[in-house]
């Protein structure tokens, strides 16, 4: 199965509004969470500052003293929600938010995700954010940029510092796991998967036309919880023939409040063994249902085929 853009699935991570707040260096002395410099221009030299943690859930990130003044830097609250650390060139920021009141310059953060949030993420296949790393209860992304972030008043838009500024995300990103004792991680593992959950599974492919028609989408089906008799059905994935494109479905994909897929199902299960939601024992009532809510359409048994 391919990984796509989801297109079926609207919602994506909200770009996070920063504002200053306070660090701590190394050996202690606090410095400001925004880093002044008189006239960042030329290339990186060593500067007298030491290197700098920035952090936020007791994760701490480490900026070497040489970038400072360079750079405009948000952590702790500040940084935006579930942002560890949010970092800019200093004069693209400055200059675009004296000419725009919006700063520009970004190059990089480190976001914590629930396991919701990631559902969330990848149900959306949200741009410009790496899963990296994890621990035992959170996983950690790299934030990048998808568009040009470079901005100079004068037009002039080459610059010797932000060529070098290129590469600190990777370069902070990769400290920060080892700083931190997470275990490297990325969601290659996950899209490798021929199905989300192990067990049976049944496919149903979805006709808005006369079932002669090509269909207009396939449903994959699983057991998330317990299997066979007795065991609630969800969709999983969804494939699109029309773009040629699979869609991870997980419940968080539109709302992280709802919780991350486990805990969703769980609560689900236990529902219908109390004698509540016996829908969820019926493939076709759980194909109807995923259509109506998520696709917009009105339908019945009849627009489903069992293939």
């Amino acid at each position: 199965m391919k990984r796509g853009i989801n297109l079926i699935f609207l919602s994506s991570l909200l770009l996070l509004l920063c504002a200053c707040t306070t660090a701590q260096t190394v050996d202690g002395t606090a410095v400001s969470g925004v880093v002044v410099s008189s006239d960042p221009t030329e290339v990186l030299e060593g500067s007298s500052y030491a290197t700098t943690l920035f952090g936020r859930y007791g994760m701490e990130a480490a900026i070497e003293g040489k970038y400072l003044d360079a750079l405009t830097i948000f952590d702790g609250e500040s940084a935006g929600a579930g942002c560890i650390v949010r970092v800019y060139e200093k004069r693209s920021y400055d200059e675009a938010m004296q000419d725009f009141g919006a700063g520009a310059g970004f190059l990089f953060s480190i976001e914590r995700l629930s396991q919701a949030e990631l559902e969330h993420h990848i149900c959306n296949s949200i741009d410009g954010l790496a899963v990296f790393a994890r621990d035992d209860e959170f996983y950690y992304a790299r934030g990048f940029a998808t568009d040009v972030q470079l901005y100079r008043s004068n037009g002039k838009m080459e610059s010797a510092v932000w060529t070098e500024l290129q590469s600190l995300g990777e370069e902070v990103t990769a400290d920060f796991i080892t700083r931190n004792d997470l275990v490297p991680y990325t969601l290659d593992s996950f899209y490798e998967q021929e199905t989300t959950y192990d067990g049976a599974h049944l496919c149903y492919a979805y006709y808005e036309v006369p079932i002669d028609a090509e269909p207009t989408l396939t449903l994959l089906l699983s057991q998330p919880v317990r299997q066979g008799e007795g065991g609630i059905w969800c969709v999983e994935r969804v494939y699109d023939p029309y773009y040629d494109l699979t869609y991870y479905y997980f419940p968080a994909c539109r709302d992280v409040s709802v919780g991350s897929a486990e805990e969703f199902y769980a609560a689900a299960q236990a529902q219908c063994d109390a004698g509540e939601r016996f829908d969820l024992l019926e493939p076709v009532d759980v194909c109807i249902d995923f259509v109506e809510t998520y696709v917009g359409r009105t339908v019945g048994a009849g627009n489903f085929v069992l293939q």
